[in-house]
């Protein structure tokens, strides 16, 4: 027993305890807590974003780019067909945009959403587990309709999803703002912060896709490279090295022994 927490702003009322008593022993009558919050419908437009890309602050299609300035250029392939990204779960990306372009991280979907996403990006895409059906290449945007869940205390809202349309489909203008208002796009340079992937599979079978490691050289130039390592003598093996640069220039790339070029 003991006394509801004033103080907590969590859906789940918190107990500060005061008594721990048996089973056996009953509560006095009368006692109960508030009626839990009501589900809120709720409806959202705006670009699907995965948040292996969000986390990692960089895309890996078109790789290097900052995910939360880029999402109109983000694959389906990177969305649907890449593992890390599919089963990191999606958020959706709307206006308010900050001073960089980074888009506000609106809300993000339950499991029953995602795999809804899942579907209707194979639908729409053009991606190698896609149907076949679709043509879209990049930037998918959707309308997604629901309730916010009244019992997820992340500072991203979290739609418990009905249905996931075309974005050309309206949300009510009249519809019940957010009970937070959603969190502001983070204030970031646009540039992505070097990241290392953990090694998951084989040295033998690397999907480059899924298995590399980027760093961003400069405001315009990122550099990816996947190393596999030979199977019997790992003082052996290769790699291979992307150079991106978003600008009209020739990239090359050079081996030094004695680290001077």
């Amino acid at each position: 027993k003991g006394s509801l927490d004033p103080d907590h702003t969590g859906s789940i009322p918190r107990l500060l305890v005061s008594d721990v008593m048996l089973g056996t022993e009953e509560c006095p009558e009368g006692t109960e807590l508030p009626p839990p919050p009501a589900p809120i419908d709720y409806c959202v437009t705006g670009y699907v974003m995965d948040k292996f890309c969000i986390d990692r602050n960089a895309l890996l299609d078109p790789n290097g780019l900052p995910p939360l300035s880029n999402a109109d250029v983000h694959t389906i392939h990177c969305l649907i067909d890449v593992s890390s990204c599919r089963e990191s779960g999606y958020e959706i990306l709307t206006e308010p945009a900050d001073e960089f372009g980074n888009l506000t991280r609106h809300v993000e979907l339950d499991s029953a959403g995602n795999e809804m996403l899942i579907e209707y990006g194979k639908n729409v895409g053009k991606c190698d587990l896609c149907t076949g059906v679709g043509s879209q290449v990049a930037g998918l945007r959707v309308t997604v309709t629901g309730t916010i869940d009244p019992f997820d205390d992340g500072q991203i809202p979290r739609l418990l999803v009905e249905e996931v349309l075309p974005d050309t489909v309206s949300c009510p203008a009249d519809q019940t703002r957010l009970p937070t208002p959603p969190p502001a796009a983070a204030v970031d340079s646009p540039t992505a912060s070097p990241t290392v992937m953990e090694q998951t599979q084989n040295p033998q079978s690397v999907n480059c896709a899924e298995f590399q490691s980027t760093v961003q050289l400069g405001e315009l130039l990122t550099m990816s490279y996947v190393v596999t390592l030979d199977e019997d003598d790992e003082t052996n093996g290769q790699i291979a090295i992307q150079l991106v640069c978003e600008c009209q220039a020739w990239v090359g790339f050079a081996v030094s022994e004695d680290l001077f070029m």
